[in-house]
């Protein structure tokens, strides 16, 4: 299956690409970037997989781009901007919502699988305790959680919309790790990890490339509209943690 991927310079993003590249399911990928990517050349002869797509304004798709993406199965978006404790970036929100949004849009509509049992699944790197009610008021986090929000509402909403042949042509998912750990935490990620909700990123990764590859098990299907809020197309980061290593156990046998 051939998949998109957003975000493959980032910490996430990374390990993405190095279990795509081991992953038999995936037989090519589309890297959306503003750079050559030379780590790919690590990884032999599956280095062949990768088309890297260099994408010169992210909230303008180039009639090359729209082609490169054109067959896809799924994408993976893990492109974003960490927000600031103290102030907020000028390009916080246009990387963090607006190319997030501007990416899926394209996808929905020019992205189509080549086996047609399956919609364009659309994996999205959110966060912990994302809010989706943008007048909420939270105690805590309300810049962070709100944003993942502002991308997670009409994603949700676009998966509810049929294609020209009446069938559900896109398919969101929301993936909300909390403090993600490196494959080797040192004292101070061992400690917080044990305070606050965590997950490895070898199994956020791992779900990331499951799900754009085959769904949620139906649960989208299930549990996907606005009526049960989404819940069938949200992983929260206890469930990553779970199925991640599920996952990853059984690439290992």
């Amino acid at each position: 299956m051939k998949l998109i991927i957003a975000g493959a310079t980032g910490f996430v993003g990374k390990e993405v690409v190095r279990q795509c590249a081991a992953h038999p399911d995936v037989t090519s990928a589309v890297v959306l970037s503003r750079r050559a990517l030379p780590d790919l050349e690590t990884y032999g002869d599956a280095a062949k997989k990768f088309d890297v797509v260099i994408v010169e304004d992210f909230l303008n798709y180039s009639p090359h781009v729209i082609e490169k993406i054109g067959d896809a199965d799924g994408a993976i978006w893990s492109l974003a901007e960490k927000a600031h404790p103290f102030h907020t970036s000028p390009t916080f929100y246009t990387v963090n919502v607006d190319y997030t949004l501007h990416g899926a849009t394209q996808m929905s509509l020019h992205s189509h699988p080549r086996t047609t049992n399956h919609p364009f699944r659309f994996a999205f790197c959110s966060g912990l305790a994302t809010e989706l009610d943008q007048n909420k008021r939270l105690l805590w986090g309300d810049q962070i959680r709100k944003v993942k929000g502002r991308v997670e509402a009409p994603i949700f909403e676009m998966s509810n919309t049929k294609d020209k042949d009446g069938e559900r042509g896109f398919s969101a998912y929301s993936l909300r790790p909390g403090g993600i750990l490196s494959g080797r935490p040192g004292v101070w990620e061992r400690v917080m990890g044990g305070l606050l909700p965590s997950v490895g990123v070898e199994e956020v990764a791992a779900c990331l490339v499951d799900v754009a590859l085959h769904g949620n098990g139906g649960r989208e299907e299930r549990e996907g509209g606005v009526e049960s809020g989404f819940r069938g197309r949200i992983l929260e980061n206890g469930e990553l943690a779970r199925r991640g290593k599920e996952i990853l156990a059984r690439q290992k046998r």
